[in-house]
């Protein structure tokens, strides 16, 4: 990869992570009923993960070994985390059935798992 490929690609990088950083920055993490909605959805993506890292490990191709064992490692590293999330809206007060998954949440893994299929 040239210079200039590595400055566009990080150009790109800082087009779109940008505006996420700062809306990360404005959220209002003091907030307890904030971050336990945004705990309960992050408990809902969670529950798909190892799902789309299976689903991921299974598509990749029979020549990108590398790729497909890192599916695999890394969908080990993420079993249980769904109870994390659901861990921390307990101890915020909360119960996960008070937060139900929003719209944009499904929409995170179900894009996932429509191009991974």
């Amino acid at each position: 990869m040239d210079k200039n490929s590595s400055i566009d690609i990080k150009e790109e990088f800082e087009k779109y992570v940008g505006p996420l950083c700062e809306s990360m920055l404005d959220f209002p993490w003091e907030d307890k009923r904030a971050y336990a909605s945004w705990c309960a959805q992050t408990y809902y993506y969670v529950c798909h993960s190892t799902r789309l890292l299976a689903l991921g490990g299974a598509r990749s191709e029979l020549s990108a070994q590398g790729m497909h064992r890192r599916f695999i490692d890394h969908l080990a590293e993420e079993k249980g985390h769904e109870k994390l999330a659901s861990n921390d809206v307990k101890a915020l007060g909360f119960t996960l059935d008070q937060f139900p998954e929003m719209p944009q949440t499904s929409l995170f893994y179900q894009n996932q798992c429509y191009w991974l299929n």
